[in-house]
Order: structure tokens, then C-alpha cells, then sequence
């Protein structure tokens, strides 16, 4: 059964717990989920924006077309999530672990993702513009037709990253 469109903290933890995984469309904004398990956790559609997720661990979540605008998501683990069409404008993603992510067309302007894992990542078609990107590791990154333009690329070798396309600073 999907989750109703706002549920509160406790609400989403507690049906979490007990095992339920999909909260499709659910409304959280300004909500503090940092620190949890939330491994799997499907939010699709759903608005988090200006949430707290400092250090939660997302392993593997889906967070397609999710409005995580001004989230705090310093220091996720994000490794192997769907967030494909997600909005993370103005997100702060430091030190955050996206390897394997899948980020097509994302809108991450704004974004700090200084010091994050973005290893064989997709990021298809993202926006990136104005991003922090200093000392991102990127190994093995697909950045096809990404747009850069703006962003700060200190420390950064990119190597070993697919860049067809891509808008550069």
C-alpha cells in the first residue's frame, strides 16, 4: 500500500521498521532523518526539501523525480541510488558516497559536492552548474552531455570520466 502524501517522522520510521519500503509521493520538507538506515527505501516523487539526511545511509534508495532541494545530505550514503530526474538544487552533498548512482538529467546547480564519491556514477544530461565540485572523485563517471559550466573544479582529475558532450567551466 503506498504511503499517503504527508506522514510525519515518526510515522515514516515507525511503517519503515515494520518493513513497508515504498513512500511514493510522500511529503517531508524541513524533516530530520539524519543518521537512520534507510536502505531501499523508495521516494519516488516524494518532497524532502531542506530535509536533514547528515550521515543517513540510503544504499540503494529510490528517489526518482524527489524534490530534495537545500537538503543536508553531508556525509549519505547514496551508493547504487535512482535518482534519476531528482532536484538537489542547492543540496549540500559533501562528502557524500554516490558510486554507482544514477543521476540522469539530476538538477544539482548549486550543489556542494566537495570531497563526494561520484565513481561510475551516471550523470547524464545533469545540470551542474555553479556546483562545488572540488576534490570529487569521479573514476569511471559517465557525464555525456552534462552541464558544468560554472562549476569549481579544484582537485579534481578527470580521467577516466566519459565527458561527450559535456558543458565545461
Amino acid at each position: 500500500m503506498p504511503a499517503p502524501p504527508h506522514l510525519t517522522r515518526e510515522e515514516l520510521l515507525a511503517r519503515y521498521a515494520e518493513g513497508e519500503r515504498d513512500f511514493s509521493g510522500v511529503r517531508l520538507g524541513d524533516v530530520d532523518l539524519s543518521n537512520k538506515i534507510l536502505s531501499r527505501i523508495v521516494l519516488v516523487d516524494a518532497y524532502l526539501e531542506r530535509a536533514n539526511l547528515t550521515g543517513t545511509n540510503f544504499l540503494g534508495a529510490n528517489f526518482q523525480g524527489a524534490t530534495l532541494n537545500q537538503a543536508r545530505m553531508y556525509n549519505c550514503n547514496l551508493s547504487g541510488a535512482n535518482m534519476i530526474d531528482t532536484q538537489l538544487r542547492g543540496a549540500d552533498l559533501r562528502r557524500a558516497y554516490l558510486r554507482g548512482a544514477n543521476l540522469t538529467r539530476a538538477y544539482l546547480s548549486e550543489c556542494d559536492l566537495s570531497s563526494a564519491n561520484l565513481g561510475d556514477a551516471v550523470l547524464k544530461l545533469a545540470r551542474l552548474r555553479d556546483a562545488n565540485l572540488t576534490e570529487v572523485r569521479w573514476r569511471g563517471a559517465d557525464l555525456t552531455e552534462a552541464d558544468l559550466r560554472g562549476a569549481k573544479l579544484t582537485g579534481v582529475d578527470l580521467q577516466q570520466v566519459l565527458l561527450d558532450g559535456a558543458l565545461l567551466p
